[in-house]
């Protein structure tokens, strides 16, 4: 990210040393995750952002005290309760490119200091009803000397515990120049990690496209070299550009094209000495189909430097990133408790609504899209999901009409044991691996069990994950178990037991 008060001095890209990072996999996401900064009309810009293409809002930034305390900005309820209204995670960003470099020093080589820190964030997080924590400290701290890979390390791997136990998210912005300060460990904490694919050139530089197409794919492939899978990367693109010459400066997208009519169709004014290199729309149009097919998603650095209307870059990048929104196949959200039949999970297509391995229904029933269906015999008749492959999912919109535990039946077929899946519910696992057994048939069904399973009362998104194949998925039944009165939002926090008629492991969020 970039700080309002300094930028690095230097751009210094490292030789890295190639590891294995241990990610577990995931499918694909269509991730928009814009920044949001703290100390311009805030929080009053939440009204200026397209909440319809944003699905992660990072609020730009939080710093600690000297002892680790944090503090949240003034009108920060106003933003969430707005975004969250959406349905878009908001987390809140610490560091930035700008903060004492001294007070990071002191709270990362003391380990009081450093837990009070992962305390304090971790209480802010919850108190103010937030999705998460980006961490994005950058090669000023993250430099070996004020903070080392150790020492990041233990912080990342402290806050990844204490935040995950919350099944709250935990992020990072992270560049090629401090990539090698980065390790295995570290990166493993993170749900997603936000590559910086920009600031290749600035004021520490001669004139330059400060972040090319080609700079953007050589990042992607620095972090995808060292072992970090792409469901599990997202790349960063300016809304803003740098000038040299008698363009010296810095400047956000929407002055550009203010002051520079036609602008927004070039990614340069000027030229030689004199001129300022940014992104125009076919530029990040061109990122945005790329990131859209080969990683987990697209990072904005910042929203409110964008301009508006038809020149906006969100805009552009609203007309490749279809939001993962809620769109019920027969046109409601299933009422919870309830049956979901699985066959019919959301309309929106491959990506958006479901990821089909061969892409095509290959059994041949009841819709026209890339999941395969087929007539099915069990109680109920209807329609059911076959021919199911490792990494394949489906989506289904459920209104949870009150808050409580409920249990989950689902009814399955299958020749061999050993299969598995389990369901999330906006994102969060909440029932751990469930193991389908061996029916002797592909139309004899049993039941596979997850009891207890907490749910708010609201709108939420489900997703049935498919962790082995193959195997047959016929229905959920969600029935309830001990439902409360109390009013929620509709978020889904973590599952506090299960038990299961097969066996069911756990799995972390």
């Amino acid at each position: 990210m970039k700080s309002p008060f300094k930028f690095l001095s230097h751009r210094i890209l490292v030789a890295l040393t190639i590891c294995a990072f241990a990610f577990q996999y995931s499918p694909a996401q269509n991730y928009v995750v814009g920044y949001l900064p703290t100390w311009n009309n805030f929080p009053g810009n939440i009204q200026n952002v397209n909440l319809d293409i944003v699905t992660h809002l990072d609020l730009a930034f939080v710093n600690p005290n000297i002892n680790g305390d944090i503090g949240m900005p003034a009108g920060l309820n106003t933003v969430v309760n707005a975004a969250h209204a959406k349905n878009v995670k908001v987390l809140v960003s610490l560091g930035g490119a700008g903060p004492d470099v001294n007070v990071y020093k002191t709270i990362m080589g003391n380990a009081t200091r450093m837990n009070q820190l992962v305390q304090s964030l971790s209480q802010a997080v919850t108190a103010n009803n937030l999705d998460g924590v980006d961490v994005d400290l950058e090669g000023d701290i993250l430099d070996g000397n004020t903070v080392t890979a150790t020492q990041y390390e233990a912080f990342v791997v402290a806050l990844g515990t204490e935040l995950h136990g919350k099944n709250k998210l935990l992020t990072a912005a992270l560049g090629n120049w401090f990539a090698n300060q980065v390790t295995a460990t570290a990166a493993s904490q993170f749900d997603f990690i936000g590559i910086m694919a920009y600031d290749a050139t600035g004021s520490w530089s001669g004139p330059g496209q400060h972040s090319s197409f080609d700079y953007m794919v050589s990042a992607l492939e620095l972090w995808k070299n060292k072992g970090v899978p792409s469901s599990k990367l997202v790349v960063g693109v300016p809304f803003y550009g740098y000038g040299w010459g008698s363009y010296q400066g810095s400047y956000s997208y929407a002055e550009l094209v203010r002051n520079n009519p036609g602008a927004e169709n070039q990614d340069q004014i000027g030229s030689g000495a004199n001129v300022i290199y940014y992104n125009g729309l076919a530029t990040i149009r061109k990122k945005a189909e790329y990131l859209h097919s080969n990683t987990a998603g697209i990072m904005i650095w910042e929203l409110t430097q964008d301009a508006s209307g038809p020149l906006s870059l969100l805009g552009e990048i609203g007309q490749v990133y279809i939001k993962e929104t809620l769109a019920p196949y027969l046109g409601a959200p299933v009422s919870i408790p309830g049956l979901v039949q699985a066959e019919n999970y959301d309309k929106g297509g491959e990506g958006v609504s479901y990821h089909d391995v061969d892409g095509a229904n290959t059994l041949g029933a009841y819709r026209s899209d890339g999941v395969d269906l087929e007539t099915c015999t069990d109680t109920g008749a209807g329609y059911n999901v076959g021919a199911i492959q490792a990494g394949e999912w489906l989506a289904y919109s459920i209104q949870v009409t009150q808050s409580g535990t409920y249990n989950m039946e689902m009814r399955v077929a299958a020749l061999v044991p050993g299969l598995s899946f389990h369901i999330e519910i906006d994102d969060v696992d909440v029932t751990g691996l469930l193991q389908v057994p061996n029916t002797g048939d592909w139309q004899t069904w049993k039941s596979v069990k997850a009891n207890n399973v907490t749910l708010k009362v609201g709108l939420a998104r489900m997703k049935v994950v498919m962790d082995s194949g193959t195997f047959n998925l016929n229905h959920i039944n969600i029935s309830t178990s001990s439902p409360t009165k109390a009013p929620g939002s509709p978020r889904v926090h973590r599952l506090h037991g299960t038990t299961q008629l097969y066996d069911l492991k756990g799995r972390a969020p």
